[in-house]
């Protein structure tokens, strides 16, 4: 496909090796609305997906462990975060900017979110599951109608003090909706 397809499906395989990762600025800017990654993709680089301002939809592979620096920064039309379980990390910046996004599922497996990785959207509330043993400064500033449902029964120790710069109302000990 090119840059202005609206609808992408990456291969599983180019030149007859397995798609593992999606490049750094690979689809940057891009006018897709539709993306299927692949499964075997475990990690999308730094600004894979970076301000594609139309992107909508993005079905993510059960094999993804690492969303990088900026991926999806700035796709502001895009209104689902469903990240699967087998996520590891979502790395600073990695949805900023993706103001439309009302629904938002963070997986089990998830460990550590980056800094400003939510930064400025309009969601209501996201669930933290208890996994998660570091989030980085500012991981949601500027998300003003957010609220914050966390497993834990209190902030742990590798959470940032200004994890929550914007003292969004947080429930602990809460349980998954």
């Amino acid at each position: 496909g090119s840059c202005e397809d609206t609808d992408l499906v990456i291969p599983s395989t180019y030149n007859n090796k397995p798609v593992t990762s999606i490049g750094e600025e690979a689809f940057e800017g891009c006018n897709i609305e539709n993306v299927v990654i692949p499964e075997g993709v475990t990690t999308i680089l730094d600004w894979a997906f970076n301000h594609c301002e139309r992107l909508k939809n993005v079905s993510f592979p059960s094999t993804i462990k690492t969303i990088e620096n900026s991926a999806f920064q700035g796709c502001e039309r895009l209104e689902k975060i469903i990240l699967p379980e087998g996520l590891t990390t979502l790395a600073a910046l990695a949805f900023s900017f993706c103001s439309r996004a009302n629904e938002i599922y963070l997986p089990d497996t998830l460990t550590s979110i980056g800094f400003c990785c939510f930064e400025s959207l309009n969601a209501t509330s996201i669930f933290i599951p208890k996994g998660v043993k570091v989030i980085e400064d500012y991981a949601f500033t500027n998300c003003f109608n957010l609220k914050i449902y966390c497993e834990a029964t209190q902030k742990p120790q590798g959470w940032s003090d200004v994890w929550n710069s914007n003292d969004c109302p947080v429930v602990w000990g809460a349980t998954r909706p």
